[in-house]
């Protein structure tokens, strides 16, 4: 199912923000209501730099194009490509033979720099890198779908990135493994055995690169000479108030303003200070329990998935990046759970993209006009327990314990990583 759901404030309605859903195979006609908090509307700011476009979560991802395609991966070893205006499949890259767990779309700078250097002919478009559960990577022409190159890694993929200024891309495997690939020889460069579970997530921000994995370790590394170095590692990380820290499997990861804000199968996201070691949480959930697989940052929000157990619903959940003022939750109540997310700021709309079963298109607009005909309107949720101080759950306290023996028992990684430091809240002090 693929639907379109518009965050919109009418030119003719001063007071309200509003939901429209747009279905394209079932049309929806009941609004739902919600209380009125005008004052924490989402802010639209600055213009969408398609060059900044490039976005990987755990288990679907999902990555903008331009302002009118996505790139999604798909379980059945398809990458496919959407028109986000017809809401239609355009285009279905097929290539791999086992499920696609990773895709992201590469900056054009970045696509030039691969082209140049693996000496792949000049085209339009960019450049698409996906992972596979066939243990291999590829690259394709995000233009025609050709497949510019596939490389076999010996294991199943479960995450790609690619760092521009060393002109290396990153393979994490469903072993732990983390691998660094020439693209000019398509060699493996450096195998790394860093964690004891699945790698759920690479991000590269800046100059490091961060990596999460279904251990619940957070791992920071810098890049020299085409060589990763351990720099921050997550293990004896301590909560700001004293709460407890239960080491659960990470889902999710996002970096904004110094912080690593992660989600996992608890009732709230953290936010780690990587140079001091030290998290604090966020409410995510309106509900006791939940499941928090996604997170994004973009133009000074961070939002959020939620997962509601009871229900088996999901919703998104919108806070300032600065301050981590919670604004509302976009929750349409018949959302299923929600593996990935991404936004980005369009010329004329804030578009935030969410998929897992369904893949929807959520476009805030100050102009009604933008509105499809099909569309239903419905305000955002607002949920007052968000806005409070997170709850810490029986469920954290008592796996306490066991988030300690999860450190014990991957202590012995350490030694397989040259230079890896002691953990975090010593470590920080290499970083000066």
């Amino acid at each position: 199912m693929c639907t379109n759901v518009t965050l919109v404030t009418p030119e003719d309605v001063e007071d309200d923000s509003y939901v429209d859903v747009e279905g394209l195979e079932v049309e929806i006609n009941e609004e739902i209501s919600t209380p009125d908090h005008t004052e924490d509307n989402i802010p639209v700011e600055k213009e969408f730099n398609t060059d900044d476009a490039c976005l990987e979560q755990n288990q679907t991802k999902l990555t903008p194009e331009r302002e009118t395609e996505i790139e999604r991966n798909n379980r059945d070893t398809t990458v496919k490509v959407w028109d986000m205006k017809e809401m239609r499949e355009v285009r279905s890259l097929g290539g791999h033979t086992g499920g696609v767990n990773a895709v992201v779309l590469l900056p054009t700078s970045s696509s030039k720099n691969i082209c140049k250097k693996a000496g792949f002919p000049s085209t339009k478009g960019q450049l698409i890198l996906s992972g596979s559960s066939d243990c291999s990577f590829k690259l394709w022409c995000s233009a025609t779908g050709e497949v510019r190159r596939s490389t076999y890694t010996f294991s199943p993929v479960t995450c790609v990135g690619y760092h521009n200024s060393a002109s290396v891309i990153i393979t994490g495997s469903d072993g732990g493994k983390l691998e660094t690939w020439d693209v000019q020889s398509s060699k493996s460069l450096q195998s790394l055995r860093a964690f004891a579970d699945s790698v759920s997530g690479i991000q590269i921000h800046e100059t490091h690169v961060f990596v999460s994995s279904l251990d619940g370790i957070i791992k920071v590394y810098e890049v020299n000479s085409q060589q990763l170095q351990c720099v921050f590692e997550s293990e004896g990380t301590r909560s700001t108030d004293g709460s407890a820290l239960c080491c659960r499997g990470i889902r999710g990861m996002t970096i904004s303003n110094g912080l690593v804000y992660y989600g996992d199968d608890g009732p709230n996201v953290k936010a780690l200070n990587w140079k001091s070691g030290l998290v604090h949480k966020l409410g995510n959930h309106n509900e006791e329990f939940g499941i928090t697989d996604s997170l994004a940052c973009c133009e000074g929000l961070l939002l959020a998935s939620a997962f509601c157990l009871d229900k088996g619903l999901g919703y998104i959940n919108v806070r300032s990046a600065e301050g981590e003022k919670y604004f509302c939750s976009l929750d349409d109540g018949e959302t299923d759970r929600i593996m990935s997310i991404c936004s980005s700021k369009l010329s004329d709309s804030w578009v935030i993209i969410s998929a897992g079963v369904q893949l929807k298109v959520w476009n805030q607009t100050s102009n009604a006009r933008y509105i499809r005909p099909d569309a239903r309107r419905v305000k955002p949720s607002y949920y007052l327990g968000l806005t409070k101080s997170p709850r810490h759950s029986d469920v954290e306290s008592d796996l306490e314990s066991s988030a300690s023996e999860s450190e014990l028992e991957s202590d012995d990684l350490i030694d397989d990583e040259p230079g890896a430091p002691s953990p975090s809240w010593k470590s920080w002090c290499v970083l000066v």
